[in-house]
Formats: structure tokens, sequence, C-alpha cells
């Protein structure tokens, strides 16, 4: 046998089983990555990449993206030329995220061999693995949010282990001491998690709130650090937005674009309830549009597009934007269904499981993997006096852009080919729309919590209902990366499904005893009698 592969065999051997599974997940994931990055290398657009390229090589920093995104952005072009490096990048964090997940899990009882299997499965699905060579801020949005479904993992082991201990000593939960290695896994996870979410989005504070307060409830002994973390840093990223961004030159969003909910609420609001509306308010609306728009296309409660497109006034709307905000107000005031009728309606992606009318624009939007006419010819049209009608060509960047490079041309023409076979109708219920794996991530979780008689195992569920509440509350269209951290978070909860009692009882009973490796069984959550959590650690209880 070579030396080399003598001293791979040694080194694998040395490994703990928890080591070997998270090699085993990253190196399988990331080869699969590698083939959706060099199928399109040196990413994946939207125009909202281009205007990230825009912003960061012109010098129009804007915080109505991710300031921290665009920093990424800027370093890879100046440092390579090209965004090639950075859409590496995403692909090694998600491997090592996925990695993470695979061992949380198998800690808590679930097989190796499933863990693996819904890694590789995630990172196949077109959903998943194109999205992560896509130059989007959503990306890294994702990724963390996949390390804090790692951490509540943590978290759930954590306290299922304290009340294993309590019951075993007869003393009050709250009495156990604290497993610090434990409390530390669960904890950093969970942080550094909410910093991601948090700096790579702006609309992330919702989801923090929930994910906070739902480990406030459920993991004693810790919950109120968790909570500590969650208003930590949401006040860092307030701070960031708030005070430091501008400090160094970054612009605000225009108010326009800040306001774009209200305003498609109130059409929608004068649409079905115009008898509501006073002459005040009807004054207020046409400073803007005509009544016809705000009644007619701006009512499509799908997509908040529509009502900021012409005729609306958006200059009109930045100079008007107080009065707008104020009859928002009343319109909640007076008809409080309307606007919720509105955002629910607009928020489709993120509970439907299959899409709304084609003719509304109800269909989930999907972004095709090449560069379009449109991109090309793209340019920052919003009327505003700093960079008003400036143009993509313009960025001494716009060579990057122009037209995808693949490794392989023959591996671009089969990666495009199943993209766009797996967004037919047939299948985008299943691989492109994040409610329908919601729904199955509930389901799995509430089912485990059920088997092992313990609610600290819904720690498992609040990454997912945190992002999916958020879109519900405030969504602009039916866009399918607004719902792809569920849809990842779901496939990596189907292992999930095979936690049972029989399996449980059997890993009660062989905590003792060695692996098939050799290795003591250790790190894995399992019940004990009458519901008990026990945590197995090689060594007798």
């Amino acid at each position: 046998m070579p030396t080399a592969v003598r001293a791979v065999t040694r080194g694998w051997g040395r490994l703990s089983a928890s080591g070997r599974l998270a090699l085993s997940v990253f190196l399988l994931c990331q080869a699969v990555l590698l083939v959706h990055w060099a199928a399109f290398y040196p990413a994946l657009y939207s125009p909202d990449s281009f205007t990230y390229v825009w912003q960061v090589s012109t010098g129009n920093w804007v915080s109505d993206h991710s300031i921290a995104y665009d920093a990424l952005i800027w370093l890879s072009l100046k440092g390579t030329g090209s965004v090639a490096v950075l859409t590496l990048l995403q692909t090694l964090t998600a491997s090592l995220f996925l990695a993470d997940i695979a061992v949380s899990l198998h800690r808590i009882g679930v097989r190796a061999r499933w863990t693996v299997a819904a890694a590789v499965a995630a990172v196949v699905m077109p959903s998943m693995g194109t999205f992560m060579v896509f130059l989007w801020k959503d990306v890294p949005y994702v990724l963390f949010s996949m390390l804090v479904f790692s951490g509540c993992i943590r978290a759930g082991e954590f306290a299922a282990a304290r009340v294993k201990q309590a019951r075993a000593t007869g003393v009050r939960v709250k009495a156990v001491p604290l497993d610090r290695p434990a409390a530390r896994a669960a904890l950093w996870r969970v942080t550094a998690g909410f910093t991601g979410i948090l700096v790579f989005r702006n609309n992330g504070y919702p989801a923090i709130i929930i994910i906070a307060v739902g480990l406030l409830l459920l993991v004693r002994g810790l919950g109120l650090k968790f909570l500590v973390a969650g208003i930590a840093t949401t006040v860092m990223a307030l701070v960031l937005t708030l005070f430091v961004y501008p400090a160094v030159g970054v612009k605000l969003p225009h108010e326009d674009a800040v306001i774009a909910l209200n305003v498609a609420d109130i059409a929608v609001a004068y649409k079905e309830s115009p008898s509501s509306f006073t002459p005040a308010d009807l004054k207020v609306m046409e400073a803007v549009a005509p009544l016809s728009h705000w009644k007619g296309r701006a009512a499509n409660c799908w997509d908040a597009d529509w009502a900021m497109a012409p005729p609306m006034n958006r200059p009109a709307v930045t100079a008007n934007g107080s009065e707008l905000l104020s009859l928002w107000s009343r319109v909640l005031t007076r008809t409080p269904q309307d606007v919720i009728g509105a955002r629910l309606c607009r928020s489709q992606i993120a509970w439907g499981i299959t899409s709304g009318p084609k003719s509304l624009q109800g269909e989930t939007n999907i972004k095709i993997p090449w560069v379009t006419k449109s991109m090309l010819h793209w340019t920052y049209d919003h009327a505003n006096w700093s960079y008003h009608g400036t143009n993509i060509k313009q960025s001494p960047y716009y060579h990057v852009l122009k037209k995808q490079t693949p490794l392989s041309d023959r591996l671009n023409k089969w990666e495009r080919t199943y993209s766009l076979d797996s967004a037919t109708m047939a299948w985008q219920w299943f691989v492109w729309r994040g409610a329908i794996w919601a729904y199955l991530c509930y389901a799995l979780v509430l089912r485990v919590a059920w088997v092992r008689r313990s609610k600290v195992w819904l720690t498992l569920l609040l990454p997912t209902l945190g992002l999916q509440l958020t879109v519900i509350a405030a969504n602009p269209a039916q866009v399918w990366r607004y719902m792809a951290g569920p849809l990842i978070i779901g496939v990596m909860s189907l292992p999930l499904a095979t936690v049972t009692r029989r399996r449980d009882r059997a890993l009660a009973a062989s905590v003792p005893e060695q692996d098939s490796a050799g290795d003591a069984a250790r790190d894995v959550a399992v019940p004990g009698q009458s519901g008990q959590e026990i945590i197995a650690t090689g060594q007798p209880s």
C-alpha cells in the first residue's frame, strides 16, 4: 500500500465518529457544489447582483442591500478581478455548515447515514445547489440561518441533558450545574448565526426575536443568554445601519423603496374598501399616481412591484413619504382586514404549497441560470439625485458580469437543462417552494417531541418558524429565494423521521458498548426510561 494511502487511512482511523461524519459530509457536499460552481463559473447573477457590483465599483454604496456582502464583493473584485473567489467561499461555507448540522443531528440520536444522505440531497437539488453560487446577499443569509438551526439542535440536546439529570437526582432543573462545553457549543452557533442573518439582510429582525424568545422559553439555564445574544446582535446591526454606515459615506436607501409595501397595502385597501377613503386621503394618493392606477394594476396584491411601476411617480412617493405613511396608518386602523389580507396574499410564497394565478404574477418567481439581455442593459432607474440614470456599463467590472465563462460548456448546458426541467409546475412545489418543507419540518419536530415526551425538542423548529413568519409579515413578491432557508432546513430535517422509541431504547441500552468502528458510542442524546433524556458519553450514567 502506498505511503500516502496508509497515512490517509491512519488519519481517518484516528478521527472520532463525529469527525469522520463531518469530513464525509463536507467532502461529498463540496464535490457536488464544485460541479455547480464549475458549470456557472464565476457566478450566477440577478439584477441585484448587478446593483451590488455597480455600487461598489462606482463609489455609490447604498444600504438598501447588505453593506457586509457588498464589502465581500469589493474585496473579491479588487483582489482577483472576479467574483469567483466569493462564490467558491460560499460553497465551502455551505459544505461546512451542512457538516455541522449533520453532526448535531447525529448527536441527538439520528443515524449518521441518513444525515449524510440528507446533506447530499440538499446540494443535489437545483434550487439549493445552484443557489450557493449566486452573487446574492440571500446566500449568506441562508447559510447563517443554517448555523442557527445547528445551534438550536445543540440547545435542544443541552436542555434534554439537564432534564435528565434533574429527574435522575430528584432536584429542580435550575439547580442542575451547567454543562459549560455544551452551553458554549449551542450559544456560539446561535450568536454567530444571528449576526450573519442581521448583517446580510435588512429584514432579519423578526426572525431573531422569534428564535430568541423561543429559546428563552424552552432552554432552562441558557435561555436568558440566547435572549441577550438576540438583543446584542440586533443593537449591533442597528448601530451599523443608523450610525456607522452613514458616517463612512454609505447612502440611505430611497424612501420610495422603503415604503413600497405600505403603498401596495393602500392600493389593495382602496380597491376593497373605497368608501373608507376620505377626500383628503384621495388627494394624497393623486399626488403620486392616478386613482385609476391605485384601484387597477397597483391593487394586485401578489406583487408590490406592480404598485410601484408607472404611472406611479416614484420621486413623488419619496417627496410625499410621510403623508403616505400617515395614510397607511389610518387605513390600518379603519380596515385592518384589508392590510392583513394584502400581506397574506403577497406572502403566499411563504405559506402556499402551489403557485398563485399566472395572470396576476402570482406564480413562483425563479431566477433562470444565465445572464439575460435585460440585465446587460440594466439601468439604475430610481429617479434620485445621487445616481439617476446610471448604467451598469459604466462599471469597470462590466466585463465580469457580461457573460458566464463556465469551466465546461457541456456541464453548463446540462445544468441549465436540469434547473429548467425542475422548475416546471410538476416539480416546482417540491423543488423550489419552501412552504411544503416548512410544514414537513414542523411535523417531524413535533413527532420527535411527542416520541421523546419532551417539549425541549421544539427548539428545532424555531429557525424555520422565524424565517417563515418574517416573510409573511413583509414580503414584496412571490420570489422563491425568500423561503430558501426553510427549504434547506426542511431537507436537513428529514432524518428526524428515523427517531423512534425503539431506536431510542436501543441507543440507551448500548451506551456503554462500543460501536462498530471501535469508538465509544458517545455524544448521542437518547431517552431513558419513562421519557427521561440521557446523554451517551461512553460511560454508564
